[in-house]
């Protein structure tokens, strides 16, 4: 089984813990009914203070998601994907479609991506602000069986 790794950015306190775990569960069915059931949807979340997330110059509430997808996955059936998860994000949480940005890359550039973001740490930091990052994650799913952490890592 592969781990499909979902990054989900939500503001701080605009969904329950309960809810964010709903979302996790049926956006893995969602992934499995489009792509097949050799995928496992693993989301890490990351809540936005209140105030700290602007849309048009404007205080926003606006989520987002990276949830990748195949590298040779046809664009029609991306854009079915994104439909669809955007119609599920809005069932479930009752916001509307201008609430939510999705972004569907490729394997290949989320991987890339995850790599690159490590080094945005000086080497001498690097292993010990990951193993922090790691930390948190892994205290969040023990406390609330969700990982979910604040976008502020003091």
């Amino acid at each position: 089984m592969t781990t499909v790794r979902m990054l989900g950015l939500v503001q701080e306190g605009a969904m329950s813990v309960d809810r964010l775990r709903h979302l996790e569960q049926a956006i893995g069915d969602l992934y499995a009914m489009h792509f097949g059931n050799k995928h496992k949807v693993v989301a890490y979340w990351l809540y936005t203070p209140v105030g700290h997330a602007f849309v048009a110059g404007e205080q926003s509430s606006s989520s987002a998601i990276m949830l990748p997808v195949a590298n040779d996955l046809p664009l029609q059936a991306r854009h079915d994907f994104m439909h669809a998860l955007c119609a599920l994000w809005m069932r479930i949480t009752g916001c509307s479609s201008s609430q939510l940005v999705i972004n569907v890359p490729n394997h290949s550039y989320a991987s890339d991506y995850v790599k690159a973001n490590s080094h945005r740490y000086r080497p001498m930091t690097r292993i010990t602000s990951q193993l922090r990052l790691i930390s948190r994650f892994v205290l969040a799913h023990l406390r609330c069986q969700c990982k979910i952490i604040s976008v502020n890592m003091h």
